[in-house]
């Protein structure tokens, strides 16, 4: 999500400067405020889609 929204370029750079270990402190350490806004409503929406639709629909919207 953070490569379609910043570039692979810059995701690889990020993965080099911030601890991994943990994807909630992954996400809070992006610098573009922008990127981390993106990846956290796309997680969102998709978790809204689990509910409404089930697990095995939502994974198969995601797939397209």
């Amino acid at each position: 999500l953070a490569a379609y929204n910043a570039g692979t370029g810059r995701v690889n750079q990020w993965r080099k400067q911030i601890s991994q270990r943990d994807w909630d402190e992954f996400v809070e350490n992006i610098p573009f405020r922008e990127t981390q806004w993106y990846i956290k409503n796309v997680l969102r929406n998709y978790h809204i889609y689990q509910k409404i639709y089930g697990q095995e629909k939502a994974e198969k919207m995601t797939r397209k």
